[in-house]
């Protein structure tokens, strides 16, 4: 994959996508969908990640290999500081990225991007991209913990040439505490394939039927990773909340996590374990979101969520905690509706009034799903080439204008 970084506006360019952990989860997802589109463009690419994942985790190992993209796991990328195990990823790093002389390096996740930026610098790569997807510190963590992950991340937006932002408040919370300056940032949302989705989702009735839940029992669900940054265990308090004063709802969570015990006895001790079913991995989320009637969510930090979108391409509200890319995808009580992280109380009397108003389930519904519709992958994907060369382009590396820029530049990724 050596490469000669003097190039002209026909030729390809080789990109090095790097994430800590290459688990099931958005930021993987959104990875997977580039690596896809650049592929049509006949671009070469590499992925390093972690490649070790529990069952409940899922993987986009096999999607990646199925697209002919070299592999290369580095055991030690893990999402906790550990010194020993950092600087044997760097040198890990340095050294792949020093073999393969990349054009261009895109990392994806805090650890990833710490560490990636810094070696990709040292081994001289010319463009250097960071996807925040959500940042790695937030107000639920130690303060110290805190204040340390905002230095090092000040450090390495020196080592990058460009942050790409999933979300306006993402690029402004980065902003105020100091990482970079606005001309730092790209905001490039989040994409999905909106179309695909929607032929693979039911009817609610038959989803409901499918998953043998009555097709006129009004369906709460959410589908989250049980872990501790989407706060499952509010998420059951909202639902006894819900069900004290609507006793016919069911509820369902699709996905599964290290929380799994915790939520199953919390929802035990709150006496509606019976009227609730947990998924555990699932792969195709769409049959499961047509059943619901509103989508619930409580995570305490948050880029830009892929359910939500999901969900409101498919017509179903959203009730949401108000937290980071939340608010620029949310108008609250036009395109869903938001309440503060852990107000239960909040949280559930949302969920109840749209039960209760079929007319503004309705209506939010159909607002969210036009923004969502907003919300292309293969619009992300085309815009992140751009910037891939445009950067180069600045920098002297390559010239002419970037092929393959719009939707009708390149195969859809359906065909």
């Amino acid at each position: 994959m050596t490469q000669n970084h003097t190039r002209n506006c026909k030729q390809k360019l080789s990109v090095c996508h790097v994430v800590t952990r290459s688990m099931l989860g958005g930021a993987q997802l959104q990875i997977v969908s580039q690596i896809k589109s650049n592929s049509l463009c006949g671009w070469d690419q590499a992925l390093v990640a972690n490649t070790r994942t529990r069952p409940e985790e899922g993987t986009i190992v096999s999607q990646v290999r199925g697209l002919g993209v070299e592999i290369y796991s580095v055991k030690e990328l893990r999402n906790e500081i550990v010194p020993p195990q950092d600087a044997i990823a760097l040198l890990k790093l340095l050294a792949f990225f020093r073999r393969h002389r990349f054009d261009v390096v895109h990392t994806n996740s805090t650890k990833a991007g710490l560490l990636g930026r810094v070696a990709a610098r040292l081994a001289g790569v010319p463009v250097i991209v960071h996807t925040v997807h959500g940042w790695g510190f937030h107000e639920w963590m130690p303060w110290w913990k805190r204040e340390l992950l905002i230095r090092l991340e000040r450090v390495a937006v020196r080592a990058g040439d460009c942050l790409i932002a999933c979300a306006k408040r993402v690029a402004e919370k980065g902003v105020a505490v100091g990482i970079g300056v606005p001309a730092n940032y790209a905001v490039i949302q989040v994409g999905i394939d909106s179309e695909k989705f929607c032929c693979n989702a039911l009817s609610a009735e038959e989803s409901k039927v499918r998953l043998g839940i009555p097709s006129a029992t009004p369906v709460v669900g959410s589908v989250i990773r049980l872990a501790e940054q989407k706060d499952p265990l509010t998420l059951i308090r909202t639902f006894a909340m819900i069900a004290g004063a609507r006793p016919e709802v069911r509820f369902l969570i699709v996905g599964d996590g290290p929380m799994r015990a915790q939520v199953q006895a919390l929802a035990r001790e709150l006496g509606i374990l019976g009227m609730m079913r947990i998924t555990g991995l699932v792969q195709n989320v769409a049959p499961f979101l047509a059943a619901f009637d509103v989508f619930v969510t409580t995570s305490l930090w948050e880029g830009m969520p892929i359910a939500f979108l999901e969900s409101m391409i498919l017509g179903r509200p959203v009730v949401a905690c108000a937290v980071d890319g939340v608010n620029d995808l949310i108008d609250h009580g036009k395109t869903g509706l938001l309440a503060p992280p852990k107000d239960v109380e909040t949280l559930a009397r949302h969920v109840i009034e749209l039960l209760t108003y079929p007319h503004l389930r309705d209506a939010i519904g159909k607002a969210g799903r036009e923004v969502a519709k907003q919300y292309d992958v293969e619009k992300r994907c085309a815009e992140i080439r751009r910037l891939y060369w445009s950067m180069g382009r600045s920098k002297g590396l390559w010239a002419g204008e970037i092929p393959f820029t719009s939707r009708g530049d390149y195969p859809s990724p359906r065909d």
